[in-house]
């Protein structure tokens, strides 16, 4: 199995705001959905995380390797959508250095799987961001049935919690399944 954990609550979660490819950082309360993940029944037992290198995933990653002690491999491509700076507020759009389209995120999702696949990674942790993994459910769940034409619609009406996860099953049909604590 592999597992997609969304990132702890961040700085800019608690405000209420989008992250895209800022460098926030958890808050308390983010700091503590990290560890309380660490010890889910199914997580445990992984063999390795592999993470996002934008700071609110990577530490997420690294209170999850505190109590596993597995090790993390950082991998850009696990990105959050950094999405057109028309779109963010004006203080985000400072802090980030590019953008890309809707198209080339979700080709960048595919393309992470097609990686894991080839690759035979399996049983571990990818520590990411909702947007990822709701791009990477639609890759493997809808893209056939539904078409990429659905896609905006599909990603603007799907939200995870902080600490999400989704189990997807890599040799069988593709799967995910939203295993998030419900919030506290």
């Amino acid at each position: 199995m592999i597992y997609a954990i969304r990132h702890g609550e961040s700085d800019a979660n608690a405000r209420g705001e989008r992250n895209g490819w800022t460098h926030d950082m958890l808050t308390t309360k983010g700091i503590r959905q990290a560890k309380e993940r660490a010890i889910d029944p199914k997580i445990k037992h992984i063999d390795h995380i592999y993470s996002s290198d934008l700071p609110r995933a990577y530490n997420t990653a690294t209170e999850i390797d505190d109590v596993l002690n597995i090790g993390i491999t950082v991998d850009w491509r696990l990105r959050e959508f950094s999405g057109p700076r028309d779109k963010w507020p004006e203080e985000i759009k400072q802090e980030r250095d590019t953008k890309e389209s809707w198209q080339e995120a979700f080709d960048r999702a595919k393309g992470y799987w097609k990686w894991v696949i080839q690759e035979g990674i399996d049983n571990v942790a990818i520590v990411t961001h909702g947007g990822f993994m709701i791009m990477l459910q639609y890759c493997l769940e809808y893209e056939r049935f539904l078409g990429k034409e659905h896609f905006l619609d599909y990603m603007t009406n799907f939200n995870l919690s902080n600490a999400a996860v989704m189990e997807f099953d890599l040799y069988g049909q593709a799967k995910a399944k939203d295993l998030a604590f419900p919030e506290k």
